[in-house]
């Protein structure tokens, strides 16, 4: 009963519809993300602009071609949906006991109904996949892109002209003298970086205790690109996997040797 009730309003196919108009309606904040991001010097992914202009002129075919195959479906479905609540209704009537037979078939033509209009919407939205993948992927991106843009716009150094963000990471600076050190592994055209979040101590109150304090982010690696020796990138853990760099720099730089520093699961 609750499958044939809900059986007529599941062929408009209003969800899968609703899916991909989500997306169709994303398309003018993704520009707008994408020229903000340009705006707040972000130069690199060149695509950017093209992947989005491609998802535009998919948007129109893909919503079209997703609301006449919805159309089809529904056209091919009615007559069995119909037919589903008549024998439901003939089911309900009499004794349960007598019409055990029938209630048996109509449960098993209830399940077949309701995995055809499940495939129906799955065959909806496979029409519009490479459209929705392509606004999807371009989404993460922008969220990306403008989380390192953050990070670089309240970082403790100043850049210099022409220095473009590239990319931010958190990591954690794992052979560092001190100790693991947890921080923001940062890349420009020019150099890298490595800061970290430090607490300064304001005020004290009876001496020992800090009663006012501030977190600062403090520059604790500085290199040229030029520095690097050599690179490399690897993976460790079974379930969790950490992405771990190791980075070496020429001697005559003056800075330290080996680091390594796997960064976290990336936002």
């Amino acid at each position: 009963q609750s499958i044939a009730s809900s059986a007529a309003g599941r062929l408009s196919f209003e969800d899968a519809l609703g899916e991909i108009n989500q997306r169709v309606s994303a398309l003018n904040a993704l520009a707008e993300s994408v020229a903000r991001a340009r705006a707040r010097g972000y130069v690199w992914g060149g695509d950017l602009e093209a992947v989005g202009n491609a998802a535009q002129s998919q948007a129109r075919a893909a919503f079209d071609g997703a609301r006449a195959e919805s159309a089809r479906a529904a056209s091919a479905l009615r007559g069995q949906v119909s037919a589903l609540e008549r024998d439901v209704r003939r089911a309900a009537s009499g004794d349960v006991l007598r019409n055990e037979g029938l209630i048996n078939s109509v449960t098993a033509q209830a399940r077949g109904l309701d995995e055809a209009i499940s495939a129906a919407k799955g065959r909806v939205l496979a029409g519009a996949a490479q459209f929705i993948g392509a606004v999807d992927a371009l989404s993460t991106r922008m969220t990306r892109v403008h989380w390192t843009l953050d990070q670089f716009e309240g970082a403790s150094f100043t850049m210099q002209p022409e220095e473009n963000p590239i990319f931010a990471a958190k990591a954690t600076w794992e052979d560092h003298p001190s100790g693991k050190v947890e921080g923001l592994l940062m890349l420009t055209a020019h150099r890298l970086r490595f800061e970290y979040q430090e607490e300064v101590v304001l005020e004290r109150s009876f001496v020992f205790f800090a009663s006012k304090t501030e977190t600062r982010r403090k520059l604790l690696l500085d290199a040229l690109v030029g520095h690097l020796a050599g690179s490399e990138a690897s993976e460790r853990g079974l379930l969790i996997k950490d992405q771990v760099l190791s980075l070496r720099l020429h001697p005559q730089s003056g800075g330290p040797g080996f680091r390594w520093i796997p960064a976290a699961r990336r936002r």
